[in-house]
C-alpha cells in the first residue's frame, strides 16, 4: 500500500534479496517455487513501481552475499546477473564487486579492500553493467517467464521491449546443463559470456549453460 501514488516512489525491495537468494544462494526455492513468488510479487506491485524498485541482493542490515555463497564465485556471479536482469534498480552493496564477506549486518560494515581488490569480479560486474546498459530492455522491457525446469534447476525469464528481446537464463545446478528456449528463431548469442552465435532449431534455442551459470542471449 505504500506504493499506489501517494506515499513512496518505491522501498528497499527485501522480497526480491529472499526471492533471489533462495534460487541461487540458499537453494531452498525450485524454478517453480521461485516463479510462483516472483509472480506474487507482480500482482502485488503496481507496474511503475516495479521498475522503481531499490533491488538489493544484500545491505548494512544483512550478511553479505558473498556469506550467503559461502564463497561460490559462481553463484555470487549469478546473483548478480540475476539482479541486472531483472525489473528494477538494481543495487551493489559497496564492496560487493571484490567480494567483502561478513556473516552478519555488523561484520558485513567492513572498509573496502583497496589494497587487494578481486579485480576479476570487478572486471567481471563491470562488464555485466555495460552490458545491462547497452540492452534496453534489461531497464524497461516487459516480463514473461520462458523456462521453468525443476529436474534440471533451471530458470529463465524474457525482457521485451521495442521488440527487442533478451532471454535470462540461471541454472542452480551444479553440472552443465542443456536446455530450450521454445518458440524462437534466427541466431542468438549470450551477450553476458561473449559467446558464439547460436542457430535456434525447430523446437526453439537450445543452449548449455555451464554449472550454477547465468546467460542472457540476444539476436546476433
Amino acid at each position: 500500500h505504500y506504493l499506489l501514488g501517494d506515499t513512496f516512489n518505491a522501498t528497499m525491495n527485501y522480497r526480491f534479496t529472499w526471492i533471489a537468494r533462495g534460487f541461487l544462494a540458499y537453494d531452498r526455492l525450485t524454478p517453480t517455487t521461485l516463479d510462483d513468488r516472483i509472480q506474487t510479487w507482480m500482482r502485488d506491485t503496481p507496474l511503475p513501481a516495479q521498475f522503481a524498485q531499490m533491488n538489493q541482493l544484500d545491505s548494512h542490515d544483512t550478511d553479505r552475499v558473498m556469506f550467503a555463497c559461502k564463497g561460490d564465485l559462481r553463484r555470487v556471479k549469478a546473483l548478480y546477473a540475476f539482479a541486472l536482469a531483472f525489473p528494477g534498480a538494481p543495487m551493489i552493496y559497496y564492496g560487493g564487486e571484490t567480494g567483502i564477506d561478513g556473516e552478519f549486518a555488523e561484520d558485513g560494515r567492513r572498509c573496502m579492500p583497496w589494497d587487494s581488490l578481486d579485480m576479476e569480479l570487478v572486471n567481471w560486474t563491470k562488464g555485466a553493467i555495460a552490458t545491462r546498459r547497452d540492452l534496453t530492455p534489461l531497464r524497461v522491457g516487459t516480463y514473461q517467464t520462458v523456462v521453468m525446469d525443476d529436474a534440471q534447476k533451471v530458470y529463465g525469464f524474457a525482457r521485451t521491449h521495442n521488440q527487442q528481446t533478451v532471454y535470462a537464463l540461471f541454472s542452480q545446478n551444479d553440472a552443465p546443463v542443456t536446455v530450450t528456449i521454445p518458440d524462437i528463431v534466427g541466431n542468438w548469442r549470450d551477450a553476458l559470456n561473449g559467446g558464439e552465435s547460436i542457430s535456434a532449431g525447430a523446437d526453439g534455442l537450445t543452449v548449455t549453460l555451464a554449472d550454477r551459470g547465468a546467460a542472457w542471449f540476444v539476436k546476433g
